[in-house]
């Protein structure tokens, strides 16, 4: 993209810190937008997106899941870029435990980062999309098929599916168009648990392997070029559903 750094358009990018969050940063960068990413931990790696894309990644610490802090993460955007065009509703928690073991706070506090979050965000930055826009919403397959020990991440998912479709309804005679991506397992975490939920992935999967975190990112990307496709759910997995 040729523009010059202030004209250049702007991605709101939650959860940057993870593993999909940071693919996500890199190609919206490559892509020539310019990135506000906001998380919760892992302040290290938001500063070596910062260093690695200087100028064009601003990132800020932020509670999703509260709506005063997502209001003023939107008005801190609004004093330095005075715009959003993409928001990637993308920062999501896990509390794994059988049902009828789950604590109500770790039920509660799923709920307020992976749906209270989405929501928050799209309140806060809706109105900085003042030409139109798009909003990814990044579900799960576990919202779909469900997954046992996952109840609360897996309802979690699964109802940011219904605010996807509704949201788009809403917010389409403003020309936002609104989405919903589930990219797959990524293998971006760590220790035996993840390399046990790898394998069982790789294993339902038709093709044998895993979901590639860069080509998720990629095909977010273009999505979010299109400007005639809202209220839809793509499934960017190689499991059978």
């Amino acid at each position: 993209m040729g523009a010059s750094l202030t004209c250049r358009p702007v991605a709101v990018i939650t959860g940057i810190t993870g593993g999909f969050g940071s693919a996500l940063a890199a190609a919206y960068a490559r892509a020539g937008f310019r990135i506000y990413g906001l998380y919760r931990s892992a302040g290290q790696l938001a500063s070596a997106l910062t260093a690695e894309f200087p100028g064009q990644v601003q990132t800020h610490c932020v509670d999703v899941g509260s709506s005063l802090e997502m209001t003023v993460a939107a008005e801190r955007l609004c004093q330095f870029w005075g715009r959003a065009d993409v928001l990637i509703n993308n920062a999501g928690i896990t509390r794994d435990a059988l049902l009828v073991r789950q604590r109500e706070e770790d039920w509660d506090e799923v709920m307020r980062v992976n749906l209270g979050g989405a929501f928050h965000a799209t309140r806060a930055f809706v109105p900085l999309m003042k030409d139109g826009g798009h909003i990814v919403n990044v579900s799960s397959y576990s919202g779909l098929k469900g997954k046992e020990g996952q109840a609360a991440y897996s309802a979690s998912k699964a109802a940011l599916l219904g605010f996807t479709r509704t949201a788009a309804i809403e917010l389409g005679p403003s020309g936002v168009c609104v989405n919903a991506v589930l990219p797959g397992y990524l293998p971006v975490g760590m220790g035996p648990r993840a390399i046990h939920a790898a394998e069982a992935a790789a294993h339902a999967s038709m093709l044998g392997s895993l979901s590639d975190p860069a080509e998720a990112a990629e095909f977010v990307c273009n999505l979010t070029r299109m400007r005639g496709v809202t209220g839809q759910v793509f499934c960017l997995d190689s499991r059978s559903i």
